[in-house]
Formats: structure tokens, C-alpha cells, sequence
């Protein structure tokens, strides 16, 4: 399947997830065997130049084992349609890495290439839940950093005692998988590269506009802002009673 596809060609996730399941079983088992959260980091950017904690635009890729490997980059791209979908969920495939991640750095990564990890089609399954949880857009709320801290959390704590058997990197990211801090202050430390100081300034913003977040979004029911934790564990609770090979 995956190589009937042609190479750096952009889809919609649900695409990508349709073409999973039409699959056979043994393509659908097919290990991922890496994780990366990336950030651009282009002088350039906008969000990177304007933002006091220097955020910008931030995706994730995943190593799937093939042979050659196939890398996914999976993004969250903004408010506009994206093919015939509203919320602009896409996935590219190629076999260099390089090619899908210019002007970037990766900031978080976990790894294993032994069996017990996530497939492809438990993948499919986590990016059809993020399609749709994703209710609409929202600069401050559900943006790339909301979708891209999502899946990265979710993928770590599912499969927490594979990844904690090789590699997990930086620190803050395997606190988090291990269960020693919760989300919010995981994302800080990662974001400030551990600095004591400038994690707490940016756990605690990041806990009152939450918070805010949260209170103003409660009249919106199902499509409410959540806690970090919260999401994260909800994420998890539907994703576990998938039914993945």
C-alpha cells in the first residue's frame, strides 16, 4: 500500500486512514518505530520572531519500518479547507526525511525498533480520533502546538514501557511518559530545554490560560477546551478501546 503511493505527495489524513484500513494485515501491522515532534526554526518565521517563548508552527513525523523506511509528516496547517475537508489534517510521505522537514528542528523524540510499538493501523486509528476531536481551528486553543502535543503525549503514554526501553529524549518528554509531571509542565520543560525558571513562567501562563480557556468554553459542551490532562486522557480512553492490530 504505502508504496503504491507516490512520494512526497500531500493527502488529508482521513485519506491516509482510508487507505490503511483498505490495506492487508500484514501492511497494517507494519511497526512505527520513531516519533518527532518538530518546530520551525527558519529566521524567517513569523510566530518564531514575534513570540516571548519562541513558538512556531510545529508538526510531527514518524519513522514507519520499511524497506526503504517511510517517513510521515503530519500536520496541522490553519483554518483553511484542506482538499475537501474543513479541518486541514495532512499527511506527507517520503523517503527522506531531510526533504519533509527543512527549515525545522526536532525537540522531542521517542524510539524503538523492537515489536511492541504502535503499527500503522493503530496510527490510523489515533489520527481519525484527532480528526475528530478537532471541532474547528483556534489560534490560542486547537492550533499545530495543540495537535502536535496531542498525538506526541498520547503515542508516549500508550506505549510508555516500549519507549522507556530505548530512547526517549529530551528529559521533560520522559517525566511525562513515566508519569512524574503532567502535561502542561512536560511542554514547558521541553520548551525552555529544562530551565528551572523559565519553566515555571511558562507552566504557569500555560495553567492560567487554560484555565480561562476552559471556564469561557464550558457552554460549548463536546467542542469545550480542555485541560491538557484531561484531553490527553480522553484520547487515550477512546483509542484504547479501538480495536488496532
Amino acid at each position: 500500500m504505502l508504496n503504491t503511493i507516490p512520494q512526497d505527495t500531500c493527502m488529508h489524513t482521513l485519506k491516509f486512514v482510508d487507505l490503511v484500513r483498505d490495506a492487508s494485515e500484514n501492511e497494517r501491522r507494519i511497526p512505527i518505530v520513531a516519533m518527532d515532534a518538530y518546530k520551525n526554526t527558519e529566521a524567517t518565521d513569523f510566530l518564531l520572531n514575534k513570540s516571548f517563548v519562541k513558538c512556531s508552527h510545529q508538526f510531527i513525523v514518524v519513522e514507519i519500518e520499511t524497506e526503504p523506511r517511510i517517513y510521515a509528516r503530519v500536520d496541522f496547517q490553519g483554518d483553511l479547507p484542506f482538499e475537501d475537508q474543513p479541518i486541514a489534517h495532512s499527511i506527507l510521505l517520503s523517503f527522506d526525511r531531510a526533504s519533509i522537514t527543512l527549515g525545522a528542528t526536532s525537540f522531542a523524540r521517542f524510539s524503538n525498533g523492537k515489536p511492541g510499538g504502535p503499527t500503522l493501523d493503530a496510527f490510523a486509528s489515533l489520527l481519525e480520533i484527532m480528526h475528530r476531536r478537532t471541532h474547528r481551528y483556534d489560534v490560542f486553543s486547537r492550533n499545530c502546538i495543540w495537535f502536535t502535543d496531542s498525538i506526541l503525549y498520547a503515542t508516549g503514554r500508550r506505549y510508555a514501557d516500549h519507549w522507556r526501553a530505548d530512547y526517549i529524549a529530551p528529559v521533560g518528554l520522559g517525566r511525562y511518559i513515566d508519569g512524574s509531571i503532567g502535561a502542561t509542565r512536560a511542554a514547558a520543560e521541553i520548551c525552555t530545554n529544562g530551565d528551572p525558571v523559565g519553566s515555571f513562567i511558562v507552566d504557569t501562563s500555560s495553567q492560567v490560560l487554560k484555565g480561562m480557556q476552559w471556564l469561557f468554553s464550558l457552554p460549548a459542551g463536546e467542542s469545550r477546551i480542555r485541560y491538557p490532562d484531561e484531553e490527553i486522557g480522553e484520547i487515550l480512553e477512546e483509542w484504547n478501546n479501538k480495536k488496532d492490530l
